[in-house]
């Protein structure tokens, strides 16, 4: 009886360790997808970086691949927006940890989706960061973006061409010019 009480005991505290490890891995997850955000906050890449080993995959519809180079170059892109994301919820579900997000930034405001909410569903293997899920946007309203967007790429292509093409330019330059197009659509049509 005593060998099964001992066994018992020893059972309990085997499982109350383990629970404790997933709870602090939660944890932990929980605070690299803050950090996460906090880096697209302050724009500090380095914030980002420790978070992923040499790659990333981001998917949003279309899976997007990144190495620390390139998505280097996705961070620069979102940051000439202004972008800032606040976190309204994080929850785990599996090994999974559920972001919900309402991001502002200009590029939103112009095409009356300020801000944009969204699920982000962050993946881990080793401790780090090797995929991102943006699912559902309950609060988008895409026919109002596609309808803005399409706008501002027409008025652009016929007003400056030399902008032409900043829709499909995810570099920084190409957010810059998306910016500069935004800017000078507002302000003629801010004339009539």
């Amino acid at each position: 009886m005593r060998l099964v009480i001992s066994v018992m005991v020893v059972f309990a505290m085997i499982m109350i360790a383990c629970n404790g490890e997933v709870d602090l891995s939660k944890s932990i997850k929980k605070e690299k997808v803050r950090a996460y955000f906090k880096g697209f906050n302050a724009k500090d890449y380095n914030l980002i970086k420790p978070l992923f080993k040499d790659s990333i995959s981001i998917t949003e519809g279309v899976e997007a691949k990144f190495n620390t180079a390139s998505f280097y170059e996705h961070f620069k892109w979102d940051s000439v927006f202004n972008t800032q994301y606040t976190i309204k919820n994080l929850s785990v579900t599996d090994s999974v940890i559920i972001a919900s997000i309402a991001a502002r930034s200009e590029r939103y405001a112009f095409l009356e989706n300020n801000p944009l909410r969204c699920d982000w569903s962050f993946y881990f293997k080793d401790s780090v960061i090797y995929n991102i899920t943006i699912g559902d946007c309950p609060s988008a309203n895409w026919s109002k973006w596609e309808q803005k967007k399409d706008s501002l790429v027409a008025w652009t292509a016929a007003n400056y061409p030399e902008l032409d093409n900043f829709i499909n330019d995810l570099s920084e330059q190409g957010a810059q010019k998306y910016v500069q197009a935004i800017n000078l659509y507002k302000k003629d049509k801010s004339r009539k």
